[in-house]
């Protein structure tokens, strides 16, 4: 899950489907984009592929040249 944009910087999430612990999971939201940026962003994101660790992924949104 890719999240961009939340309430708070900070979200907890449920992975008992993931690793059947019920507890939430704090994560954090290194920038969160304003609703209007949103709206009409245009760009990408680039991911590590699937793996068994969810305790660590690395990605990023890279913006279009004209977007």
């Amino acid at each position: 899950m890719l999240l961009i944009r939340a309430p708070k910087d900070i979200v907890f999430v449920s992975t008992m489907n993931l690793d059947g612990e019920t507890n939430l999971k704090d994560r954090e939201i290194p920038i969160n984009i304003s609703e209007a940026e949103l709206k009409t962003f245009q760009g990408s994101v680039v991911a590590d592929t699937a793996n068994a660790n969810i305790d660590q992924w690395e990605g990023y949104l890279t913006k279009d040249a004209d977007g």
